[in-house]
């Protein structure tokens, strides 16, 4: 009898998209000074373990990312990412809730998270 098995792959594609505004006068009116995007992100073993658990079981453990739970940090590291990291090891991070109506997810195979940092935020 001969066995066979199946292999199914997830992939993480991040693309991030800093948007600078001069002042909060620029910001209310949607006029960034610059436009950056960023290409890639590092999945860490407590992420990758979070979504196999959601995506393979009933059990809804540990904090699901929604509006009031999600953050997004802004760090000053040097170093590279390790797979180990987590918040806590975080270098000097700026932690910010999500925007108002966000992340957003559902269609187009994409979810999108969004804080806004103030000007004497993350400088």
């Amino acid at each position: 009898m001969e066995t066979k098995s199946a292999v199914d792959r997830g992939y993480e594609k991040a693309i991030w998209t800093i948007r600078k505004f001069a002042d909060d006068k620029a910001h209310k009116n949607n006029k960034p000074y610059e436009i950056r995007k960023i290409y890639g992100n590092a999945l860490v073993n407590e992420g990758i373990n979070y979504l196999n658990t959601m995506i393979a079981t009933d059990a809804k453990t540990g904090t699901p990312w929604s509006n009031a739970n999600a953050n997004l940090i802004v760090g000053t590291g040097a170093g590279g990412a390790d797979p180990g990291d987590t918040e806590i090891t975080f270098t000097a991070g700026v932690k910010k809730i999500m925007d108002g109506g966000y992340p957003t997810y559902g269609t187009i195979q994409k979810i999108t998270w969004r804080s806004t940092y103030g000007s004497g935020d993350a400088n």
